[in-house]
């Protein structure tokens, strides 16, 4: 699709949680049920493919079966004003998943969730991510504003500028490992305030420990402007990096 979007006000329910008539059980309990072996065949509720030019605008989606909006190998999203509230506990129900795509902006949107909050990918053979830009956002639960774990393809000019994240089990992670490592570079985060969250910021060569040869290749990550209140790490593992992991950090409010 081109040129196209979805526009509010409104609030377009996925139902994660109600129960299916033929399976007498729900998506999101499905889900739970898969954690400890096989797969969930939960629908997603806005996939966007090989499109150009979507917007979405003032709109409320909750309670996604799995995933809330998928963008893949597709130019141009505009999010704004856009909110996702979906409880913490409902299993891989990303907020925005940016896979291979470029031209991405989302911003004054509100995001609580059970899996990543945002998550900006780069999968095999599929093309990288890049020039993205996250403009005053809020967070509440969820996984936080992740790039990764697929980064083989490269990840490139992720510009973040103001966001608050309160609750979110993650904050700014960047993660990957040995099965589809890659390039990622010049990430800017700037102005992001954090509260009750555990992992404040976070560069995981080895999030899943995965076989594999391919070697991250992080570099030109910025952090200025970053308060983060209450207990919280701060985790740089390079043990899968092609060579030690560098951030630049510039008037950091860190825990002591």
């Amino acid at each position: 699709s081109n040129n196209a979007g979805i526009y509010g006000e409104g609030i377009i329910d996925g139902q994660g949680s109600t129960v299916l008539n033929d399976k007498m059980t729900s998506w999101w309990d499905l889900a739970q049920k898969a954690k400890t072996g096989g797969n969930q065949n939960a629908p997603r509720l806005i996939h966007i493919n090989n499109s150009q030019n979507i917007t979405l605008y003032k709109i409320t989606l909750k309670n996604s079966p799995k995933i809330h909006i998928v963008f893949y190998k597709s130019n141009g999203l505009t999010a704004w004003n856009t909110t996702i509230d979906t409880p913490a506990n409902a299993r891989n129900t990303d907020g925005i998943d940016l896979l291979s795509s470029r031209n991405v902006t989302v911003a004054y949107s509100n995001i609580s969730t059970g899996d990543d909050n945002i998550a900006i990918k780069a999968k095999p053979n599929s093309g990288p991510s890049r020039d993205m830009s996250f403009i005053q956002n809020n967070f509440g639960s969820g996984h936080g504003l992740s790039i990764g774990s697929e980064t083989i393809d490269g990840v490139y000019n992720i510009d973040v500028n103001g966001l608050i994240m309160n609750g979110t089990d993650n904050g700014l992670r960047i993660k990957s490992d040995k099965s589809a490592s890659g390039e990622v570079a010049s990430v800017n985060y700037n102005h992001v305030t954090m509260s009750k969250v555990k992992n404040a910021i976070m560069m995981d060569t080895v999030y899943e420990n995965k076989s594999g040869s391919t070697k991250a290749n992080w570099h030109d990550i910025t952090y200025n402007d970053i308060t983060v209140t209450g207990s919280s790490n701060i985790i740089f593992n390079g043990k899968n990096a092609a060579k030690p992991l560098q951030a630049t950090m510039i008037d950091m409010h860190l825990p002591t």
